[in-house]
C-alpha cells in the first residue's frame, strides 16, 4: 500500500483543526452524550458554551451529567427520560425543552434537540445542541397571557368583534363568543364558513347597501358606522349597529377589516315606540284644539325632549370613547395575531417588528389591558343606566298619553301623577320651585287614564304658573281616599285668586295669563272631563297665601253609554 503524501495529511490534520476550532469557538452549545442499553446516561463531548449556559464546565458535566438533571424539577426529569427513550425506540429526532434551576436563583428555559446513532452495541448515541430559549419562552408566555386577557376581554364584551374580508360574502377569520347572542351562530359555526354573514345573517334587503356603504368608507379611509337588521339562526330579525375599521397593507390596499357589532333592536324598538307615541299625539292634535290637548301636548314633547337630552348626550359621548377603546384594541390584537402567524411561520424578524408596534403602544401591559377592561366596563354600565332612564321616559310618557285605551279601565291615579311629574319634572328645576308630594294608599278608579292625566297635568301647570313670582315657590301634592271618593289635591302658595275672578274660573275661555300664553279652555275643559266621570272640580283660595285645586273621583265601578262617552 502506497503511503499517504505528507500534503493530504497536512490538509487532514488542518480541516480536523478547523473543525475543533468551530465546535470550541461555537456559542452555542454542542454536545455528544450516550445513552446505553440500561438507560445509563454519560456526556462523551460538550463544547466551551456550556459554561455560560448551564454554568457548567465541559470537564463538570462530563465527569457529573446528573447535575444538570439536578437544576430540572422532578417532573422535567421525567420527561426529558421519556423523550429520550421515545426518541431511541422510533429512531426519531430528540426534542426537548424545559426551565432550569441554577443555585445562583436565576432560571432559564432551555431546548435540547439530537439526531440519535444507535451503536453495534446497542448503545444509542445523541449529537445534538442546546439553545437558551428563555427570551422567547418569555415572550410567547406574554403573548399567551395577553391573549388570554384579550379572550376574557371579547367574551365578555355585550356584541361580537370581528376579524373579516373585505368581501360581499364578509367572510370571518375570527368572531368573539357574543357572536351567538347576537345571531344565535356560534363562532365556530361562522369562522368555518357554515354560515356566511355576508349572505345568511345579514338581512337581504339590506346587503347591497351594507357592502356599498363599507368600501365607500375604504375609499375615504375613513371608520365603517353602519346600522342594519340580522335574520339569527331562528328567525328573529333585529337591528345592529356595526363600528369597524379597515386595515390596509403596506401597499394602501385593504386587507382585513376589525370590528364590533352590537345588537340595538331595544334602541330601534324604544325609537319606534317613541316615533309612534309621538305620531299618535301629532295625529290628536286636530281633536286638541277645541279642548285645549294641543297645550299638553306641547309640554310633553318638551319635557320628553328636555329628560331625554342629557342620558341621549350621555350615551352617545360614552359610545364615541368606547369607539376610540375599541379602535385601541383591534389593533393591538390583530398585531398580537400577526406576530402569532410570523412565530409559527419561522418570520422572526416580522414577529419582531409586530412585538414592537405591541411594546410602543399604551397597551403593553398586562395591568394597561386591566385598567381598560375595568374603564371600558364602566362605560358600558353608564350607556345601560343611559338607556334604562330613556326607556323609563318612553314608559312615563306612555303611561301618560295612554292613546290606545279608548275604552273605560282601571287606573291608579297615583301613577298618572308620577307620569306627569315625570313629563314636567324640568319645570320645577327651571323655576327653582319646590315639591312635596304626599301619595295615599287609595283604590283603582274606573276612569279614562289619558283624560285624567290632561286633567292633573293642567292643574300642576297652572300651580307653576301660580307661584313664578313666589320668592319660595313650593306646590304640594296629594291623593287621599275617604267615603268612597278618591281625592287628588294640587295645593301652591302663590298670591290666590282674586274674589272678583273666583266665580269665572271654570268658564270656557276666561283666562288671567297674557294674550297669546292661554286659550282660557284649560280649567273649562277639566271641570267637563271630571263631571264626566261623575267627580267633582273645585279649589280652594286665600289671596296673597295661594290655591289648591280638588278633584275627586268616585271608587265604585260604573259604565258610561256610548253617548255619554268623553271624547
Amino acid at each position: 500500500m502506497a503511503p499517504v503524501p505528507d500534503t493530504v495529511s497536512r490538509t487532514a490534520k488542518e480541516r480536523d483543526e478547523q473543525y475543533r476550532m468551530i465546535l470550541e469557538c461555537s456559542p452555542v452549545m454542542l454536545y455528544e452524550f450516550l445513552v446505553t442499553r440500561d438507560m445509563e446516561f454519560h456526556f462523551r463531548y460538550v463544547n466551551p458554551a456550556c459554561k455560560e449556559l448551564l454554568l457548567l464546565s465541559a470537564e463538570e458535566l462530563i465527569a457529573y451529567p446528573e447535575r444538570v438533571f439536578e437544576r430540572m424539577l422532578s417532573t422535567s426529569q421525567g420527561k426529558f427520560f421519556r423523550a429520550v427513550k421515545e426518541a431511541i425506540h422510533k429512531a426519531s429526532h430528540f426534542d426537548f425543552e424545559d426551565w432550569l434551576f441554577f443555585p445562583n436563583g436565576t432560571q432559564k428555559y432551555i431546548r435540547w434537540t439530537a439526531r440519535p446513532r444507535r451503536l453495534p452495541n446497542g448503545d444509542t448515541l445523541f449529537d445534538g445542541i442546546a439553545l437558551d430559549t428563555t427570551d422567547h419562552k418569555k415572550l410567547e408566555e406574554a403573548l399567551a397571557a395577553s391573549r388570554q386577557q384579550l379572550d376574557n376581554i371579547l367574551s365578555n364584551v355585550v356584541g361580537m368583534v370581528y376579524l373579516g374580508q373585505n368581501d360581499k360574502s364578509r367572510m370571518m377569520e375570527f368572531v368573539s363568543p357574543g357572536c351567538e347572542k347576537l345571531t344565535g351562530y356560534s363562532a365556530e359555526e361562522v369562522m368555518s364558513n357554515q354560515v356566511i354573514f355576508g349572505e345568511q345573517i345579514v338581512h337581504p334587503d339590506d346587503q347591497d347597501r351594507v357592502w356599498n356603504d363599507i368600501q365607500k368608507a375604504i375609499e375615504k379611509k375613513e371608520p365603517v358606522e353602519l346600522e342594519y337588521r340580522l335574520i339569527t339562526k331562528s328567525g328573529e330579525v333585529k337591528w345592529a349597529l356595526e363600528h369597524a375599521k379597515v386595515i390596509f397593507d403596506e401597499n394602501g390596499l385593504p386587507m382585513v377589516i376589525v370590528g364590533f357589532i352590537s345588537d340595538i333592536s331595544e334602541r330601534k324598538r324604544l325609537e319606534a315606540e317613541l316615533a309612534a307615541r309621538l305620531k299618535e299625539i301629532q295625529e290628536t292634535q286636530a281633536h286638541l284644539i277645541q279642548s285645549e290637548k294641543m297645550s299638553s301636548l306641547g309640554q310633553m314633547v318638551a319635557g320628553i325632549a328636555h329628560e331625554l337630552n342629557t342620558p341621549i348626550g350621555y350615551v352617545s359621548n360614552n359610545v364615541e370613547i368606547a369607539q376610540r377603546r375599541f379602535e385601541k384594541l383591534a389593533t393591538l390584537y390583530a398585531n398580537s395575531l400577526q406576530a402569532l402567524h410570523a412565530l409559527n411561520a419561522g418570520e422572526i424578524e416580522k414577529a419582531i417588528e409586530k412585538f414592537q408596534a405591541i411594546t410602543d403602544s399604551d397597551l403593553n401591559t398586562l395591568e394597561a389591558l386591566q385598567d381598560l377592561t375595568v374603564r371600558t366596563e364602566r362605560l358600558f354600565r353608564g350607556m345601560n343606566a343611559g338607556l334604562e332612564q330613556m326607556a323609563a321616559l318612553v314608559k312615563g310618557m306612555r303611561n301618560f298619553a295612554r292613546l290606545d285605551e279608548a275604552e273605560m279601565k282601571k287606573a291608579d291615579l297615583n301613577e298618572g301623577i308620577k307620569s306627569c311629574l315625570l313629563i314636567i319634572g324640568h319645570q320645577f328645576k327651571d323655576h327653582r320651585i319646590t315639591l312635596t308630594t304626599d301619595y295615599g294608599n287609595i283604590p283603582m278608579v274606573d276612569c279614562y287614564p289619558a283624560q285624567l292625566n290632561q286633567v292633573f297635568l293642567n292643574l300642576i301647570q297652572n300651580a307653576i304658573h301660580a307661584v313664578e313670582k313666589t320668592p319660595e315657590p313650593h306646590i304640594h301634592i296629594s291623593t287621599s281616599y275617604n267615603s268612597g271618593w278618591v281625592s287628588v289635591r294640587v295645593k301652591d302658595n302663590g298670591t290666590g285668586i282674586p274674589k272678583h275672578i273666583q266665580s269665572k274660573i271654570f268658564d270656557p275661555f276666561f283666562t288671567t295669563k297674557p294674550v297669546g300664553k292661554g286659550t282660557g279652555l284649560g280649567l273649562s275643559i277639566c271641570y267637563s272631563i271630571i263631571q264626566k266621570h261623575k267627580g267633582k272640580l273645585y279649589f280652594e283660595t286665600e289671596e296673597g297665601k295661594g290655591t289648591t285645586f280638588i278633584v275627586e273621583i268616585p271608587a265604585v265601578d260604573f259604565l258610561y253609554s256610548p253617548k255619554e262617552q268623553v271624547r
